[in-house]
């Protein structure tokens, strides 16, 4: 996949919806040319714990900085800075917690996670052929805003999509399901497209060279026991690297005994015809190759979780370990695909922000009546 999980999962969600409900067109449909000269601060929470982005590109360079929201109990929260040169295919990371900084080849020529506007390409390559139904004209944080409501089938709640009104690309994405009350889960706080400083993409040095190669949504990294490389967070896809030839620029944070290496996910049933609710189970493999404690989370979907999502599992030692959550189908899910999360907590009780996942695992279901989604 070539652009952030983020974006994907909006414009899955808003164009099968938008589908669904057979909304007519609007036109003229706004420009879906991108900027390639920005600044913005966002908030983020669409994929794990919330955060602050703030971002800087200037044509083929790009940098990320990711604040993670202070937690009770997280004792040094997740802040690193990415650095991306498109042009060069390289990317430098910063973890400002550790003070380890890497370096590792780029291999998508696209904008990374977290970027709302970069990674819009081709979601608002979409809405230039399948322009979605607006309720009113509002703004975001002083910047002009186009508001679509979609109300979800069978009473399940409601999304509510801010789309700048001049590129289309998403400054504001709040849900409100099953009866719960609305959160926003992101949010454009500040936008501007004036050119940044340009001492702003100097590359560190010092960096640690990693193998393998990241991508616009991160890859599926396999993180050897003696480096805490923090590339992407909460990202799916990709494919694997391995990172075990990397030499720290500095002593990694204290952690666990042991890393998570590998996780699995499947669904029992995979497939599904008939009538709804249906039961389900989601079914993780978790592998370490030491000792110590796991948080693990379900990323459930349309799946309806019958359990926590949420928790954790000791090992003794390396090995793999097996844990379930009961759900239900409900309905024809828009976008039928689940994940999961895993990672080792440190001596402090903590875990992440590298966190390893069995990216966007699919499934079939149609409930009886209910056609599924072209």
């Amino acid at each position: 996949m070539r652009y952030s999980i983020v974006i994907r999962i909006l414009c899955a969600v808003i164009l099968g919806w938008l589908a669904a409900a057979g909304l007519p067109a609007q036109t003229p449909a706004p420009s879906s040319n991108l900027p390639q000269t920005y600044s913005f601060t966002a908030t983020e929470s669409l994929i794990g714990p919330e955060m602050t982005v703030k971002g800087n590109r200037n044509g083929s360079k790009e940098l990320i900085e990711r604040i993670a929201v202070p937690r009770p109990g997280v004792a040094n929260p997740f802040h690193d800075r990415v650095l991306y040169d498109f042009q060069a295919h390289r990317i430098y990371t910063t973890n400002l917690t550790s003070n380890l900084c890497t370096t590792q080849e780029y291999g998508s020529p696209n904008a990374p996670m977290f970027d709302p506007i970069g990674g819009s390409q081709e979601m608002v390559g979409d809405f230039a052929s399948h322009p979605p139904k607006v309720v009113r004209t509002e703004s975001v944080n002083g910047i002009a805003a186009r508001l679509v409501e979609i109300d979800l089938p069978d009473n399940q709640g409601k999304y509510r999509i801010w789309l700048d009104a001049k590129y289309n690309f998403v400054l504001k994405f709040a849900a409100a399901l099953q009866g719960a009350p609305e959160t926003t889960q992101i949010e454009v706080k500040q936008l501007s497209y004036a050119p940044s400083p340009a001492a702003l993409f100097t590359p560190p040095a010092g960096c640690a060279q990693v193998g393998g190669a990241a991508t616009a949504n991160g890859g599926h990294f396999e993180v050897s026991a003696e480096v805490d490389i923090p590339t992407q967070t909460y990202e799916f896809g990709g494919a694997a690297s391995n990172a075990a030839g990397a030499q720290p620029a500095a002593p990694p944070a204290a952690a666990g005994a042991g890393k998570v290496t590998a996780v699995r996910l499947h669904l029992v049933p995979e497939s599904y015809s008939g009538p709804c609710p249906a039961k389900v189970q989601l079914v993780a493999e978790i592998t370490t190759d030491g000792p110590g404690k796991v948080w693990y989370q379900f990323q459930a979907g349309a799946v309806a979780k019958n359990g926590p999502s949420e928790g954790e599992v000791g090992f003794g030692a390396a090995g793999t370990q097996s844990v379930t959550l009961d759900g239900a189908f409900r309905t024809t899910p828009m976008v039928p695909n689940t994940s999961f999360l895993a990672s080792m907590k440190d001596k402090d009780g903590n875990h992440g922000p590298l966190n390893v996942s069995s990216g966007p695992v699919k499934y079939n279901v149609t409930c009886a009546g209910q056609s599924p989604p072209k």
